[in-house]
């Protein structure tokens, strides 16, 4: 559990190589018109104990922050390339594995409303990162089958 000395002084360049799901869900807000910037929702999540040191960001407290500023979400598992585009698409949180740059699981926003993976990949690297459209046949295998669709029109 985070405590609340850790959470008022949080700083972002501090998390940024364990910040991708708070850089994740702050591009997803962005999405949806939420003024608010990454400090701000660092502090949001870490008070909703959403960071875990052997699991990462859980998704549950992510979508209790973006519930927090207007924005909900609905966790998703059994998570694979077509759900993603089915029914119009939608604005995501997505669990990918990326062995090559990282040792862990990795949060990456997803838009797929236009029926392709517009994927924003945080950059808490600095050789890795930005937005790019990504093959579903190259993004697929490394989704992890988890993930969170957000109503960003609401």
């Amino acid at each position: 559990m985070t405590e609340p000395d850790q959470v008022q002084g949080a700083d972002w360049e501090a998390w940024r190589t364990v910040g991708c799901g708070v850089e994740a869900l702050h591009h997803v807000l962005t999405q949806a018109d939420v003024d608010v910037n990454l400090n701000e929702v660092l502090r949001a999540a870490l008070a909703a104990d959403g960071y875990d040191d052997a699991l990462g960001w859980r998704h549950r407290a992510l979508v209790g922050v973006a519930a927090a500023h207007g924005v909900p979400g609905e966790i998703v598992s059994g998570l694979d390339v077509d759900t993603l585009t089915r029914e119009g698409g939608g604005v995501w949180l997505v669990s990918v594995t990326a062995p090559e740059q990282f040792a862990c699981t990795h949060l990456v926003a997803l838009d797929s409303r236009d029926g392709r993976l517009d994927v924003f990949w945080p950059q808490v690297h600095p050789r890795f990162g930005g937005r790019f459209l990504a093959d579903p046949e190259w993004f697929g295998p490394k989704m992890t089958g988890r993930g969170t669709q957000f109503d960003v029109s609401a």
